[in-house]
Parts: C-alpha cells; structure tokens; sequence
C-alpha cells in the first residue's frame, strides 16, 4: 500500500531523502559568481586596493584561492545534479550520507555512533555526526582523493565523520533533523526500526 502526504511517499523499509534540483542550481549560481569575482580580482587587482586591501600581491591570492574553490564546487555540484542516487539514505542499519561534497558512499551504522550535534555556521545548519572508529570507515575508501581529503579532514579523532545539511536536498532542516535524531534515539532506546519507508 502507497500512501501519499505531501511530499511523504510511505512504503516500507528505509526512508531516503532526494536531491532538490532547485537548491542546487542556486548553490551552482552562488559558484559562478565567485569564479567571476574571483577572476577579476585575480586579473584586475588595483580595482580593489583600499585602506584595507593595499598589497596587489594579497588581493591575487584572495582572487586565485576564490577561483580555485569555487571551481571545485561547481565540478561536485554539476555531479550531484545528474547523480541519481538518494541523497541522504536512512535505514535500520544506519546512514548513507551522499549529499555532502565529501562523501564515501558506506553506511554510518548506528551502532558506531555515539553522538549527533547540531552546529550553526553563520546562517548554514548542520549535522554532525561523530563515530568511535573514524579511521575503519577511512580505510573502507577506494578512491585515493576522498581517502586523502578524509584523512585531513579527520586528522582530529574528535572530528565528526561527516556532516550533514539540507543545502542541497528536498527537505528544510529543523525537518531533516528530526527524522535523523528521531531514528537515532529509537535504535538507542528500541535496538530495532519499524517497516516504514519514506520518499521525499
């Protein structure tokens, strides 16, 4: 039996959560604008020598590093646009976070975690999501890149393994989170899910 609320598609076994197209292409946006601007303080730099901003040498780096970055979230962000895997799968056995521009594509059992902390970083909200092992999940990664980047990232044990957001999926955060801390505590308290399964 399918039954249909809103954007709740009820089925049964795991609950997986969609890219939003319309978030992403306003996230893609955002990136173009920071390749232009960065461009152009790397290629004009004297536009922007001020009382702050005197050293032209400066104002390229900003601009290169500016380009550099932002380019690197247009290339993930063009593949999470025709990627058509769930972004955030949640299900009795745990989390497969693939929204993030970081990810591995395992399985974060819940059995591995033991905390999930919700941070605000200017006007971004975020999941973090921390496990005791972080190096097993590292050592479970076949492409070198994400290995390496992984590594840098989780160089501090106390670093969660990943961090989630609704940036770029179907759903608001305060909603988002509930269904994550909500499955979190019925595996704490109940060691087992019930058969639902949603699609948003």
């Amino acid at each position: 039996m399918v039954i249909k609320l809103d954007k709740m598609i009820s089925n049964k076994k795991k609950i997986q959560i969609k890219r939003s197209n319309k978030k992403l292409i306003k996230l893609l946006s955002g990136c173009i604008f920071f390749v232009v601007f960065g461009l152009w303080m790397f290629f004009y730099p004297e536009t922007f020598i001020s009382t702050i901003f005197r050293s032209i040498l400066f104002i390229r780096i900003i601009g290169g590093t500016c380009t550099l970055f932002a380019s690197i979230s247009i290339v993930i962000i063009v593949h999470k646009l025709f990627d058509r895997k769930s972004a955030i799968e949640i299900c009795e056995n745990g989390i497969l976070d693939n929204s993030s521009a970081i990810t591995f594509n395992k399985i974060i059992k819940w059995s591995d975690i033991y905390a999930i902390e919700k941070q605000k970083v200017l006007s971004s909200e975020f999941l973090n999501i921390y496990v005791q092992n972080n190096k097993s999940y590292i050592e479970q990664i076949n492409n070198p890149l994400i290995k390496c980047l992984l590594q840098f990232k989780l160089k501090n044990k106390n670093s969660p393994i990943t961090s989630i957001s609704s940036a770029s999926v179907n759903i608001a955060f305060d909603e988002l989170e509930k269904i994550i801390m909500d499955r979190f505590q019925r595996f704490k308290t109940f060691k087992q899910f019930n058969d639902d399964e949603v699609i948003f």
